[in-house]
């Protein structure tokens, strides 16, 4: 069934007759060449067309209308072999990035160009399958070669190709995203750029390596891609630091042009820019800034839909590039922000063209197979099969820091004949970690069927396979779950109450081994009280106010008394528990099947329902009044019958349009029967709202000008008939503020003071306790969430700051941090930070009471349970610190990775999230 034709593209509407939006739309269409006034014209716009080699004594016209001719020959390179006596290379299309030519049957191409298009000019080919272009001394292919040209002008340019000797249709590669090589500046965290990026192309090599040592060829990566943000501010010293990195390559790397590619970009550039000149250093240092190559049966596209997106040459480019290579191949394309109508960055160059452009390539490639997007930008992991049906559009988060909070990491692309393309995510730095995670060292185990669970991962090579065996005995295989994470059944009835040795043994896919042993102890199964729920852990943090304290005493000791197998991953949301059930949601680095919020039994583990969802779950859910609230990134937030897990009412914020490309991070609060959350759409201004708990239906909406709540954990507060939030981030100092709970009116603003220790701006999510707001402060040093301040809620004195907290400057992630809710209770706030340290402080003075180091970043919200606080950190723990002196009263070693997520605690359990996707429950062993 063919595409309704839409206003733009009926010759028979008038030009006056259209909106603004859709007579630009029309003008770029007419621009690039793709819209006509006849039924011809509108027809080819539909489909592809046919193309074929220059036609012969074209160059005499060429000359007449100013343009240049290129010639030149494509030919197969063997050494010793002048181009003149090689093998031409027939069907290769040849581009200056507006025109194409293809290769007649002796390699032979002629190439009309206009020189006054670029400053400098440069013809590509495009590297057709079986064949490769050998890279240059810094392994960037050399597919291209620059050019320089007057009107009336000739030149001759050619190109030698190789033998791909590993060509095949199944094959691996390597996607990354925004280096961001600079030379000074930046975060704290990224003091040494060059040799940051150098390692983590030593990481890559190192898994080309492995995979050369296997007999399965279809393993072995064949070349890296780099989405855009090479650089910072896109000037040649950061060009060369790029260069400097992908020297040590050991396969060739294609990037793509970035919104810091341009120069100074990170500076601004001024509205309308002269594209030529903004892309011009680019082109000088890395080449064209589109292009085309092809592996196995893809044919992969690299686009700059920066500032670039609004040049028509880029789209009649890709209209023609996809009509010679396109049909019967698959399309993968490359390009630096997610594909969405309104780009923040973009929006301060397109005023209104931005919002229709988009979708103008969406057209262009829908007669096309295009299974993938490769994406960056946006800093963050996010998978989606929405912008374009049947295409997955892969976002990877930066080289050089995050904006969720995730580890920085990259994907190893699977191609296979016939298949979806596989982009499982890989986290960078984790050499070959093996936990024991139960039985624990020292751990005292029930008479009965347990789980015997290892946590081993390693950056540069999968773990193939993992055993274990006890006192001696025969080796028992685990299964995989998820990417971290070997389990199998442990009858310890079978062993015998006392002490027992187990061993684990753990190969990687390059024949590696790592191997631990620890000892525990079995006792008879009443000895250890089961799991219990008590008072209701409804939300983030506990409740609305966000003051993660419960009622419920949970005294250390604990034991893990059991985890849930997720399949995907969980960063920072908390567990909500009611009842007897505990509510978690559920991400999904390398696809969307993960994705979800589960239902689980307090007591066992076992799972009641799960209710999959379109995108990452990374909100924690809300549940209240038989409902659980909870949110997608993907921004259909939904109401839940607690008990089922059927839908009782559901809102989509996209409103069916899928480039409108919301982000939905910010757990939501319920209080008196309304729902508040925040959210934004890409481009848009930020919203906070609210809902009727029992309808869905709208109450109100409040928006301003801040600048970004979309990859922020951000969930407000409500007290006292108000909901106070943050709005700020890393880069704009803004000031928490807070609206009528009723109403949605703005009542009350927060005002920092003029003195004390530097603080930049409000990040994370905010606690509301008696009158007093907490928000964590970006340190003016570090750059990452290491303050607090506390703001008098019922004065509207200007300042009305009552005190700040600047902590030990330091952060051990890199990554531009939301901050934590810290906890309270009674007069004393505990406040976990990104530099490995958790601090207790007088909640009317601010006056530090205790600090206590921790050794790895704290992204995790802290909790309070009679004297202990519990708190995980990324260095894979669980911690209890005793509240009166901070001294660690227990730690249990949860994972190889990171323990981001915020505890939730009720009755005599304790349970946490995991990066490795898992949940755990913890109950004391000193209660029954």
């Amino acid at each position: 069934m063919s595409r309704p034709r839409a206003r733009y593209e009926d010759p028979d509407v008038p030009d006056e007759a259209l909106r603004r939006a859709e007579l630009n739309r029309r003008n770029f269409l007419r621009a690039a060449g793709i819209f006509g006034v006849s039924a011809a014209a509108l027809g080819t716009f539909a489909g592809p067309v046919a193309a074929s080699p220059s036609a012969p004594g074209s160059s005499k016209s060429a000359k007449a209308a100013g343009l240049a001719i290129v010639r030149g020959k494509v030919f197969r390179e063997l050494k010793g072999i002048t181009p003149a006596r090689s093998k031409g290379i027939p069907g290769v299309a040849v581009s200056d990035g507006e025109s194409i030519a293809v290769t007649d049957a002796g390699g032979r191409y002629e190439l009309a160009v206009n020189p006054s298009r670029r400053t400098t000019g440069i013809v590509f080919v495009t590297v057709p399958s079986g064949w490769t272009a050998a890279p240059d001394a810094d392994m960037i292919p050399s597919f291209y070669r620059k050019v320089a040209l007057q009107p009336d002008s000739e030149a001759n340019v050619d190109f030698g190709l190789q033998h791909d000797v590993l060509a095949g249709n199944d094959y691996q590669f390597l996607a990354a995203s925004d280096p961001h090589l600079h030379l000074s500046g930046g975060f704290p965290f990224d003091p040494d750029p060059v040799n940051r990026w150098r390692g983590q192309i030593g990481q890559f090599n190192e898994i080309v390596s492995g995979t050369r040592q296997t007999p399965r060829q279809a393993e072995i990566p064949r070349f890296l891609t780099v989405a855009g943000d090479v650089t910072n501010l896109g000037v040649p010293e950061e060009f060369q630091a790029f260069r400097t990195g992908t020297r040590d390559s050991i396969l060739p790397v294609w990037p793509a042009l970035g919104n810091h590619d341009y120069p100074l970009a990170g500076l601004g550039i001024a509205k309308d820019p002269n594209y030529d000149a903004a892309v011009d250093l680019y082109r000088t240092n890395m080449g064209p800034e589109w292009y085309s190559f092809e592996y196995g049966n893809q044919h992969f596209v690299v686009l700059d839909n920066m500032i670039g997106i609004g040049q028509p040459d880029q789209l009649k480019w890709l209209r023609a590039d996809l009509a010679i290579a396109g049909l019967g191949r698959e399309i993968v394309l490359m390009f630096h922000a997610p594909f969405a109508e309104a780009d923040w960055w973009l929006s301060r160059y397109y005023t209104d063209l931005e919002h229709s452009i988009a979708q103008a390539f969406l057209d262009v490639l829908a007669p096309y197979n295009v299974q993938l997007m490769i994406s960056g930008h946006a800093h963050v992991n996010r998978v989606d099969h929405t912008t374009r049906q049947g295409t997955v559009q892969v976002n990877t988060n930066s080289s050089y820091y995050s904006l969720d909070n995730t580890p920085l990491g990259f994907r190893l692309m699977a191609v296979r004949e016939g298949e979806e393309i596989k982009a499982p995510f890989r986290v960078y730095g984790v050499s070959f970690a093996l936990t024991l995670v139960h039985p624990a060292a020292g751990a005292r185990v029930p008479e009965g069927t347990t789980t015997a669970q290892v946590s081993t991962y390693n950056t540069t090579s999968q773990i193939t396979s993992a055993r274990y065996r006890v006192d001696s005995g025969p080796w028992t295989s685990m299964d995989p779950t998820g990417d971290w994470t070997w389990s199998t059944d442990l009858d310890t009835s079978a062993l015998g109450q006392g002490e027992h040795e187990w061993q684990v043994d753990v190969r990687d896919s390059v024949g590696r081994r790592k191997s631990s042993s620890g000892t525990f102890e079995v006792v008879a199964s009443d000895e250890l009280p089961s799991p219990a729920a008590g008072t209701a852990w409804s939300m983030f943090h506990g409740g609305p106010a966000r003051g993660g304290r419960t009622p419920d005493t949970v005294a250390p000791p604990l034991r893990l008394a059991w985890s849930y197998r997720s399949e995907g991953t969980i960063l920072n949301a908390s567990p909500a528990i009611a009842g007897d059930t505990v509510y978690v949601g559920i991400r999904d680095e390398n696809d969307v099947r993960a994705c979800g919020l589960v239902a689980l039994d307090i007591a066992t583990g076992e799972q009641r329902w799960r209710v999959p969802s379109d995108s990452l779950v990374e909100a924690s859910p809300a549940v209240v009044d038989g409902h659980v609230v909870t949110t997608s990134v993907n921004g259909t937030i939904q109401a839940l019958d607690a008990a089922t897990g059927e839908v009782v009412w559901e809102h989509r914020l996209d409103e069916g349009k899928p480039l409108l490309y919301p982000k939905v991070y910010s757990s939501p609060t319920v209080s008196d029967g309304v729902v508040v959350n925040l959210h934004e759409i890409t481009g848009g201004t930020p919203l906070v709202q609210a809902r009727d708990l029992a309808t869905g239906k709208e109450l109100w909406s409040y928006t301003a000008t801040f600048v970004s709540v979309g990859t922020s954990n951000k969930p407000a507060a409500i007290g006292d008939g108000r909901v106070y939030f943050n709005p700020g981030t890393t880069f704009i100092s803004l000031t928490p503020r807070a609206l009528d709970l009723a109403t949605g009116k703005q009542v009350w603003t927060g005002s920092p003071a003029t003195t004390g220790e530097a603080v930049l701006a409000g990040q994370g999510p905010v606690v509301y306790s008696d009158g007093i707001l907490l928000v964590n402060y970006v340190d003016k040093l570090s750059q990452g969430p290491n303050a607090i301040l506390a703001f008098d809620t019922t004065s509207d004195t200007t300042p009305n700051e009552i005190w700040r907290f600047v902590g030990p400057q330091k952060v051990l992630v890199e990554a531009n941090l939301h901050g934590t809710a810290p906890a309270v209770a009674g007069r004393v706030a505990y406040a976990g930070l990104p530099s490995g340290f958790v601090v207790a402080l007088d909640l009317a003075t601010g006056a530090e009471k205790w600090r206590r180091d921790l050794g790895a970043a704290v992204l995790s919200s802290p909790a309070v349970s009679g004297e202990t606080l519990y708190v995980g950190t990324n260095g894979g723990k669980l911690y209890g610190l005793d509240t009166k002196t901070g001294e660690v009263v227990w730690q249990f070693a949860v994972s190889s990775s990171w323990v981001a997520s915020a505890p939730a605690v009720s009755g005599n359990t304790v349970i946490t999230g995991a990066w490795d996707g898992n949940v755990y429950a913890f109950t004391s062993e000193g209660t029954s």
